[in-house]
């Protein structure tokens, strides 16, 4: 998508609900450049078909939903600045290893890391969760942080999230 941007930015899991609401997101910002999307089930599809809401609009429905491979994460750090993911928190987990190892900034939307002790992440999950290495991972304020500021108002609610750094 061509745009003067200070960060390009990836969406996997952009077929799905959180996906398509960043998508949405990203592409009304002014400081930022949507320039990767991928999805499982509707990787090889065009946007506009996994995401009916981008039909017509120009440089967004015509992109390509491509399969993630946590083998390309350093390809990826070359076409984008910030990584966002809409996995499962299973899913998550072992994505946003690889991706912070490459350099990207990660913004997991899932459960991954939503809980400080690793310990009291597997009776509430199911699964037991490890701290990835590296920086950058956070959750800091995802939504508030994608909007542009003009577009904020002092009466609007902070929005709550749980940050992991």
């Amino acid at each position: 998508m061509a745009r003067d941007a200070s960060l390009r930015v990836g969406i996997v899991g952009a077929a799905g609900y959180t996906g398509a609401e960043l998508v949405r997101l990203v592409h009304g910002h002014p400081n930022l450049a949507l320039s990767y999307v991928a999805a499982r089930e509707r990787a090889g599809q065009k946007l506009d078909q996994a995401v009916p809401s981008t039909a017509g609009i120009e440089g967004l429905g015509e992109l390509v939903l491509e399969t993630f491979d946590v083998a390309r994460a350093s390809e990826l750090s070359r076409c984008c600045d910030v990584m966002f993911l809409g996995l499962p928190h299973e899913a998550s987990a072992s994505a946003a290893e690889a991706l912070l190892a490459a350099g990207l900034v990660v913004v997991d939307l899932s459960a991954a890391f939503r809980l400080k002790d690793p310990l009291a992440y597997e009776p509430w999950y199911g699964i037991s969760r490890r701290r990835p290495k590296g920086p950058g991972l956070t959750r800091w304020r995802a939504r508030t942080a994608i909007r542009p500021k003009s577009s904020r108002s002092s009466h609007e609610s902070p929005a709550h999230l749980c940050a992991f750094s």
